[in-house]
């Protein structure tokens, strides 16, 4: 996965947390490639791929965050909270207007918490149903 993000993903969006040196926790966020995928009006053939290609991944004004995990037995540490601050801070910086924090479960009470806590709107709600067969 992470040799297909590597052409629309910035160093600056990408993190590891690390304990004693040992990895406890990553996050990484990639621009909002829609925004380049509209100058090329629904179509990369025959001459939409172009467009794309010189579209400049650092002018697209939103992000998404795609990953943010951390190991069960530092939950009670508050990484992904530290992790929602550096973007925040980072993504100003970087002159971001806003972010799209995707495909969080409506079960997942720590990140729907602190996501509020950051006064982030929800707009769509994920779930996941089951069935025996």
């Amino acid at each position: 996965m992470a040799e297909d993000l590597k052409p629309v993903l910035l160093p600056e969006l990408a993190y590891i947390a690390e304990l004693d040196g040992r990895p406890v926790g990553f996050s990484f966020a990639v621009p909002d490639i829609n925004h380049a995928l509209k100058k090329c009006k629904g179509s990369l053939l025959p001459f939409g791929w172009w467009q794309f290609l010189r579209f400049n991944l650092r002018k697209i004004p939103t992000y998404r965050l795609v990953a943010l995990g951390v190991r069960r037995e530092f939950h009670h540490l508050g990484l992904g909270t530290l992790f929602y601050q550096k973007y925040l801070d980072v993504s100003l910086e970087l002159g971001y207007k806003a972010a799209e924090l995707s495909w969080v479960l409506e079960t997942n009470d720590l990140m729907n918490r602190a996501i509020k806590m950051m006064g982030a709107t929800a707009y769509k709600t994920y779930r996941l149903y089951e069935k025996s067969i």
